[in-house]
């Protein structure tokens, strides 16, 4: 945007020189006064200043296509070149997002099957991946028949058994109905540093569930490659601090949020950018998207959730996270050539349009120095379509040595 006001703003200067050029070669040698103002407009032709930006753009997002990186937003490359911290939610984006039932404490006077099947009953129409976990611990057992289910962003599902209230989701969400959590519930949630999802009705806690799942493969990778180049990295997550610690100690991550609400996340986001923060934020479920709208740059995977992806700027064809990483430091190389160009496109009209006022340069010459400066732009830009070469440390992480993420599971 900068690159096309200045580009206006020479092109008004221009044309004023040029007609200033004609009027006073007409007082001094009127012969000469119609090829020199022709030299003024030849060499003085913004297309190397035209082409400096829109070149280094279009080399850079044919590169991120070609590895599976899809820019939404014509300005995503100029904000995530200026991006200080990235924010990463927490299951399914620096999780795989396939959890797994690993355990449930069941009240007293329950049935761990019904349990089970009342949960995937309440969780039939969502689509988060804990949902689907149930869905899949539940198998074919019958279903009871519930009515007005309703969906609670970043809580819970909420619904009615003949007429009883019942809710599945955040342990504290189903607190606020069925009570404070029974003793024996309490200690199995101590025991665990997994998620935890709670189920009961106003008349008391069924029981509690606790998923796990596994560090997406190149969890690892992002984060020290964003540490590399300077970019903080942060983590918040919606599930216990026992859980989101856990991962952000592999990680190492400092600033890792838990029990986070979506408000909470975009709240947070808007705090860090009051403090001059430019924030990325990578998610992938509904209730990522106020905070992805928050953020100046926002990033959705290709397993994310639709809204998310639609919301998102930038969009990772697959779910390789530290594709993320590349992009940033390929829009850092965009604006690094851009400014290399733009340099060079004022250094050479500084002297060209001078030399061409006073009747030092032909109309050939001058177009042939035009047409050299706009091709000098272009290769210069083309620079940009050939991937950089990956540091021996990136090497290593590319071939899968050195990364713990095989060796940690949830």
């Amino acid at each position: 945007r900068h690159a096309d006001r200045v580009a206006g703003v020479f092109v008004a200067l221009l044309l004023t020189l040029a007609a200033a050029t004609a009027i006073v070669w007409g007082y001094l040698d009127s012969a000469r006064a119609l090829p020199i103002t022709f030299a003024v407009l030849a060499v003085s032709c913004p297309c190397a200043l035209a082409l400096a930006t829109p070149a280094a753009l279009a080399a850079a997002a044919g590169l991120l296509a070609r590895r599976g990186i899809v820019l939404t937003r014509s300005d995503a490359l100029e904000a995530l070149a200026m991006v200080t911290h990235v924010v990463f939610d927490k299951t399914g984006t620096l999780t795989e997002g396939r959890i797994r039932l690993t355990g449930c404490a069941i009240a007293t006077g329950r049935k761990r099957d019904s349990a089970v099947a009342l949960a995937a009953a309440l969780e039939a129409r969502s689509e988060h991946p804990l949902a689907r976990a149930i869905a899949a611990a539940a198998g074919n057992a019958p279903a009871p028949v519930i009515d007005d289910p309703q969906q609670v962003t970043g809580e819970g599902v909420a619904a009615r058994i003949g007429g009883l209230e019942v809710r599945v989701g955040r342990p504290e969400f189903v607190a606020e109905l069925a009570g404070a959590m029974p003793l024996s519930l309490e200690t199995f949630a101590r025991e665990r540093a997994d998620t935890l999802v709670g189920l009961g009705d106003a008349c008391g806690w069924h029981a509690l569930f606790a998923f796990a799942d596994a560090l997406r493969p190149g969890a690892c990778t992002v984060i020290a490659r964003l540490r590399g180049l300077g970019v903080a990295t942060v983590l918040f997550s919606g599930d216990r601090r026992e859980s989101v610690d856990a991962i952000a100690r592999v990680l190492g991550i400092e600033d890792a949020r838990s029990a986070m609400r979506p408000e909470d996340k975009r709240e947070a986001i808007a705090a860090l950018q009051r403090e001059g923060a430019v924030v990325a934020m990578a998610g992938d479920g509904v209730n990522d998207a106020p905070a992805l709208a928050q953020a100046q740059v926002s990033v959705s995977l290709g397993s994310a959730a639709p809204l998310a992806q639609w919301t998102a700027d930038v969009v990772i064809l697959s779910d390789r996270i530290e594709l993320l990483a590349a992009a940033l430091r390929n829009a850092r190389r965009v604006f690094a050539v851009i400014r290399q160009n733009l340099a060079w496109a004022a250094a050479y009209n500084v002297i060209a349009v001078p030399a061409a006022a006073f009747g030092l340069v032909s109309p050939l010459l001058a177009a042939a120095g035009m047409a050299g400066s706009s091709l000098l732009v272009v290769g210069n830009a083309l620079r940009l379509a050939r991937a950089p070469r990956r540091s021996a440390p990136e090497e290593a992480f590319a071939s899968g040595e050195s990364s713990p993420e095989s060796a940690w599971k949830s």
